[in-house]
């Protein structure tokens, strides 16, 4: 690895270039191709901290500003969504998260390319690739770990580009993650709150600098011998013996490429890492923002001091009581505010400063590298002839609307930079009276990709043909604004869409993520409207309110604009409808509209909602039996053991072994601190931390209904204090076990160096990590936790769970099936490798550690099993449920999009119906969707329906044994615009569809084989040049009837 000096600024340029091409015309450059070149620098978190863009004042840019003056730059342009996974995955295929369904949150860490409408998109990269294009990529492109380098010419891995990594970064020298070195946050960081991504500081200041640390050293995810051996003099002075940042290598390796000659024209990607945390930066970065003395001089950005800004939010924006915080939806991705705040620090907000300044110095620092490859350009052969587009996957709060991070639907979060250059808007261009001008026309990353197919003068529908999944792009082409970016003619919407996932519900992996599910925010030039997935709604007017302080969706003088963004959200999303077509769908108006069906009993819920003060209850009439099986308190004597404590429950089984003791109303395993010797003396201690099982055996084995297994671990230490070589032990523990046709175990555990957590294996499912708690505090927990397997007997059906012990609701480890029967309960510790608990083998049964502290230990409170069986009496499914006639107001021929929330503690599913009735009177529920019970959240249940000709009933049904029902919803989806259409069957000759046609109007054909499968784009955009235009059909002998239709392009 190359070392480098420091930084000169003086007249040097910096730039950033992103996904560009514009067809440009050659001058006299020394290489010239039919096809202009295209340079793409895609930095990584990048607000609008840029001059020029309106962001912090104090940000400095020059080189981004300086391609803003011979370019086009869009001050109104936003993300398509705000978390770096979708928004590359959605820019490079140039498809929306709503049409992919891929929004992020838990699908964050899904490898785009396994969704099914992404697995088999045609990247801009390959679409370039594939029509002649030598395609480069390096740096940061694709979200972390989900790279296809099989979109280059050239696999940047064996091409000398920079590495995706986010390093340098403070390491201890020993510690690997997945084999590479572990980042750390630095040690001047003033508390353990901070981490690894939440640290800041110039690079000067070298982690084994800092007392105590001697053994920490910058390092690199790929490189754990990053050099760093000296810091240069003031800006400007060579001096700096270090090696090359990620982001550095990037810019030299560009530089080297616009060096070479190439015959074909290219496209290359540079992805910056920076100004992604954590804030490392050399120096001269951070001296930008220091005075003479070295302090910091920036200042925060706008917020509202003494007023809460989030006190006109809706209760998802903010997360609700006993939701983790990992659950929160606009919370679960972000560091928080508090500890930048007074918290720490001088009482000034010192570290909401630091965070700032750390900041705007990575933002210098990418400027600077971009700038590089924007003079390398300028002194290349290459200068007529390629187009430059800098921009960013998504922007980033730097304590707006106090919050620090990413993923919201907020200004910060999808606005991002984005400049346009192209060499006709070079003095003396045809273009040339554009550069440095600025467009506020709403636009979106979305439209990079056919804006750069018109430019260059690629094929517009790079997904279509045999063999393809011919998917129309999503985005709309720009040129014309960049041919009159103040008063151009847009054919694109009205508004930019960014669309935020749902951090509250979880969605089974690469599966497509349903709109409804989601949060959705459509920015036009003077509003942001916000739709949340409950249905709830923020209005910004930027006309007065640039930093969205003020929620203008509740006034009512404000009503006919939120109307007006409304319906263009809805349009986007192909809705027809902005007014639920479901009357009183979330019952603030009592029960209205409403019926029981079957033998449900139906009421209102005024402590349960999804959003607003209600729901429906939906009871069955039915017969509940059952109960606790097993019940152990352990509130036995002092001394006494296992078998012989007293069981509440109704079972009258026993324990295989007694030896392990009660103390103080819990059963102690181990050496426990207030409670050891004489109650535990080293026999006992063998047995308990033996394999050997402490078992239950029912006398009466369950066979049928819903059941809970509940273990109430009431403290624990498994740190080792005593044993510091050890500390680190992994795989100690408590395992619980249910017994039957199966055998399904929920346990806590240490796992690696100093983790603790809840995990789970069962059945067919295998082990699977759940619930982490990733610090030592967790090893010795004095608040304790819970362990909790429930499921039905009757269809097997089986979750594990666990609880921290604080008041959170329980988190799902993993969910299985075959569990039909339990004839038993089992428990036993987990030893690690050394095979021992702490405390064994030492000083005498009096004091086994010889020093007065305590060993290993866990203390369990209670064990529980209960079983619960309902008889319903009928009506619907397992009992009844709620519906609402929709015969007058839905219409034949028509889809619909239904939806609905709900919330079960009772066995079976919750099921949402369309119950249709025929004029001879037969009934039948055509179903839309399910969940199976969850006593936690509501979850979502989602569907299409299209409506049936000639039914002389049809109604909106939820069904199930009982539940809470919230938000019901139906919406139309826009009716294609169809100009023409056919039908052949087996047998019939070639046939020409034609149809009268607007000049210039763009068309697409599309075919089905079986219209409840949907249809198929065969030709995307067909414009016509004549009134008359024709298609000509041919039969395809192997198919017996095949659908065909024109539509007219929106």
């Amino acid at each position: 690895m190359d070392q480098i000096a420091p930084t000169s600024f003086g007249t040097n340029r910096v730039r950033i270039l992103l996904l560009s091409v514009l067809f440009l015309f050659c001058a006299q450059a020394p290489v010239c191709f039919a096809q202009p070149n295209v340079i793409v620098i895609i930095c990584d978190d990048l607000n609008d901290s840029v001059e020029g863009m309106g962001g912090h004042v104090d940000a400095k840019t020059p080189q981004i500003q300086e391609i803003m003056q011979a370019g086009v730059r869009f001050t109104n342009a936003h993300c398509n969504a705000p978390i770096c996974g979708p928004s590359r995955a959605s820019l490079w295929t140039g498809l929306l998260p709503s049409t992919s369904g891929f929004y992020g949150y838990a699908q964050q860490q899904n490898d785009w390319r396994d969704f099914d409408i992404l697995s088999e998109a045609i990247t801009l990269m390959e679409h370039f690739k594939a029509n002649n294009y030598t395609v480069w990529g390096s740096g940061k492109i694709f979200h972390n770990g989900h790279d296809d380098n099989s979109v280059f010419s050239v696999n940047p891995a064996v091409d000398g580009a920079g590495p995706s990594d986010f390093g340098p970064f403070p390491w201890d020298g020993t510690t690997l993650e997945y084999g590479k070195p572990k980042g750390y946050q630095h040690p001047d960081m003033p508390t353990s709150n901070w981490n690894y991504y939440s640290s800041t500081t110039s690079l000067d200041n070298k982690p084994g600098d800092t007392p105590g640390y001697a053994s920490y050293q910058w390092a690199l995810k790929d490189d754990s011998t990053y050099a760093y051996t000296s810091e240069g003099g003031p800006l400007g002075i060579e001096g700096d013996i270090r090696d090359p940042m990620p982001d550095e290598i990037s810019a030299q390796w560009a530089e080297g490429k616009l060096g070479q000659a190439d015959s074909d024209p290219f496209l290359m990607v540079v992805g910056m890492n920076r100004p992604h945390a954590p804030f490392y930066a050399p120096k001269e970065f951070f001296d930008l923002f220091r005075d003479a003395n070295g302090n910091n001089t920036v200042s925060l950005p706008p917020h509202l001091p003494n007023l809460d800004d989030l006190a006109d939010l809706p209760e998802i924006a903010l997360g609700r009581p006993g939701i983790p915080s990992s659950g929160q939806p606009l919370r679960g991705y972000q560091s928080g505010m508090n500890k930048y705040k007074q918290d720490y620090g001088n009482g000034a907000n010192e570290w909401w400063l630091n965070f700032v300044q750390g900041y705007l110095a990575c933002v210098a620092f990418a400027d600077h590298q971009v700038g590089v490859i924007w003079d390398a350009l300028q002194a290349s052969d290459y200068a007529n002839n390629t187009i430059v587009i800098v921009t960013s996957d998504h922007g980033y709060h730097l304590g707006e609307k106090d919050h620090a991070s990413k993923t919201t639907p907020w200004e910060e979060t999808t606005r991002v930079p984005l400049v346009i250059y192209t060499p006709e808007m070079r003095l003396g261009g045809s273009l040339a009276s554009v550069a440095g001008l600025e467009c506020s026309a709403p636009v979106s990353l979305i439209d990079l990709y056919p804006t750069l197919n018109a430019l260059c003068g690629m094929p517009a529908d790079p997904n279509g043909g045999v063999g393809k999944n011919n998917m129309v792009l999503d985005g709309n082409d720009l040129t014309s604004l960049l041919e009159a970016p103040v008063a151009g003619q847009w054919n694109g919407p009205s508004v930019a869409l960014s669309h935020l996932h749902n951090a509250r519900v979880d969605w089974p992996a690469e599966t497509k993520s349903p709109w409804a599910l989601n949060h959705h925010a459509a920015r036009s030039e003077n509003y942001r409207y916000i739709r949340y997935s409950d249905g709830s709604e923020e209005l910004y007017d930027h006309s007065v309110d640039p930093n969205e302080w003020t929620n203008q969706a509740g006034n009512v003088a404000s009503a006919p604009a939120k109307a007006v963004m409304k319906q263009r959200l809805f349009r986007s999303l192909g809705l027809a409808n902005t007014d639920n077509l479901v009357v009183n769908g979330s019952f603030e108006s009592d029960l209205n509209n409403w019926v029981a069906a079957g033998s449900a009993v139906a009421s209102l819920n005024t402590s349960d909602s999804l959003a607003g003060d209600r729901s429906a209850l939906v009871t069955s009439n039915s017969t509940v039996s059952g109960g606790a099986f097993v019940d152990y308190q352990f509130n036995g004597a002092d001394g006494t053991q296992l078998n012989t404590q007293s069981n509440d429950g109704s079972d009258t089984g026993s324990w295989n072994f007694g030896e392990v003791k009660v103390e103080a109303g819990a059963l102690n395993v181990g050496y426990t601190q207030e409670f050891k010797s004489p109650k535990v003396d080293d026999n006992v201690l063998a047995n308990s931390t033996s394999t050997v099982y402490r078992t239950y055996t029912l006398d009466s084995a369950m066979a049928s209904g819903d059941f809970e297994f509940v273990v109430d671990i009431a403290e624990w230490d498994l740190r080792r204090e005593w044993d510091t070589a050890a500390a680190s032990a992994a795989g100690k523990g408590i395992q619980f076990s249910l017994l039957g046709n199966g055998t399904v175990n929920v346990r806590f555990e240490t796992y690696a160096a100093t983790g603790f957590r809840a995990n789970v294996s069962g059945l067919a499912n295998g082990s699977a990590q759940g619930e982490s708690f990733d610090t030592p505090l967790y090893r010795r927990e004095v608040n304790g936790g819970f362990l909790r397997i429930t499921g039905n007997l009757d269809s097997g059906a089986w979750t594990a769970s666990a609880n921290d012990g604080e008041g959170g609701a329980y988190k799902t480890i993993t969910s299985g099936s075959g569990l039909t029967s339990i004839s038993g309960i089992r428990f036993n510790t987990l030893s690690p490798s050394d095979g021992s608990w702490g405390g064994a083998g030492a000083g005498n049964a009096t004091d086994p550690t010889g020093d007065g502290t305590a060993g290993d230990y866990m203390r369990i409170d209670s064990i529980t099993l209960s079983n619960t069986i309902t008889t319903s009496d009928g009506g619907g499914v397992s009992g009844g449920g709620l519906e609402q006639n929709m015969l007058a107001v839905l219409e034949p021929g028509k889809s619909y999009h239904v939806s609905a929330w709900a919330r079960s503690s009772s066995s079976g599913a919750v099921q949402l119906d369309m119950r249709e009735t025929t004029g001879s009177g037969q009934t039948t529920d055509v179903a839309i969707g399910s969940v199976a019970a969850n006593a936690t959240e509501f979850l979502l249940i989602e569907g299409d329906y299209t409506v049936p000709d000639n039914l002389t009933g049809l109604s909106l049904v939820a069904q199930g044994p009982s539940f809470s029902l919230d938000h019901v919803q139906v919406y139309e989806y826009q009716t294609p615009n169809i100009v023409a259409s056919v039908v052949m069957d087996d047998g019939d000759g070639p046939i020409s569809l034609g149809w009268n046609a607007e000049l210039g109007v763009s068309y697409r054909l599309e075919q089905s084989l079986n219209l409840a499968n949907g249809w198929t784009v065969l030709e995307s955009n067909l414009t016509a040049d004549k009134s008359n235009m024709i298609w000509d059909l041919t039969p395809d002998p192997t198919l017996s009837r095949v659908f065909w239709r024109v539509i007219k392009n929106p």
